[in-house]
């Protein structure tokens, strides 16, 4: 059944609906008039405006890395010249530059997913893995992407969420993305160093459990030596 539906059709509804409730809620509450309500509607959709741009141009451009048959190039030519195990951490890095630069995590997975699971496999092939011994590379690949994606988008200064979070703590646009920009990219180094370990020793659920430990105490030693408190705040004088 859901296989078989139309996700666009049921995004659009429920989007309506949403929409719907929210303005019967506002209206009916007597917080606003319904002239103020369909203002500030109008206004909210200019805010998604530049969001959908960008995620319409990151479509096209994997609509057309597709007839391109991108993977596949890239697929050739890296058979035979790098090591499986360095897919991983080479798409991090590049999953998190294209986030960073573009500032939308959505569309950097739209750009790379097409791109990055086929090269992967065909250098795994071409390295001489069977389809079984495969499904480990393609996992992590898969989970690379999605978390890069997110800390490439958290750090960029011209992301949505970044621009939303500074406006909502009535904090400094410039001064959030430095403040918050350490702490991501600690949580990103360590994450790229356990793909890569995961890789090696082939994952597995004893191996990969191990690594998440190994990472939580790491990521708890580094902030709790290194972190310093800010001077005048409640938790400095504690």
């Amino acid at each position: 059944m859901i296989g078989a539906s139309d996700s666009y059709v049921a995004l659009i509804w429920a989007s309506l609906s949403g929409l719907l409730a929210a303005v019967v809620m506002t209206i009916s509450s007597r917080i606003m008039k319904l002239e103020q309500t369909m203002h500030w509607v109008l206004e909210g959709f200019k805010t998604m405006f530049s969001a959908l741009i960008i995620l319409i141009l990151a479509w096209s451009l994997a609509k057309v890395t597709d007839q391109l048959h991108t993977a596949g190039y890239i697929s050739m030519a890296l058979q035979g010249k790098i090591d499986p195990v360095w897919m991983p951490p080479i798409i991090f890095i590049l999953a998190a530059l294209i986030s960073f630069s573009t500032g939308s995590s959505w569309s950097t997975m739209a750009i790379l997913y097409p791109i990055a699971i086929p090269a992967t496999y065909g250098v795994c092939i071409a390295a001489g893995m069977d389809e079984v011994t495969t499904w480990p590379y393609l996992y992590n690949v898969v989970a690379t992407v999605l978390a890069a994606s997110v800390l490439g988008d958290h750090c960029s200064p011209i992301s949505d969420t970044t621009i939303l979070s500074s406006m909502a703590s009535d904090c400094n646009h410039l001064d959030h993305v430095k403040t918050q920009m350490p702490y991501a990219l600690i949580v990103g180094l360590v994450a790229i160093i356990c793909v890569t370990m995961s890789t090696l020793f082939g994952g597995g659920l004893m191996i990969n459990l191990g690594l998440f430990i190994i990472a939580f105490a790491l990521m708890y030693l580094i902030i709790r030596y290194k972190g310093k408190m800010i001077e005048g705040t409640e938790y400095s004088k504690k």
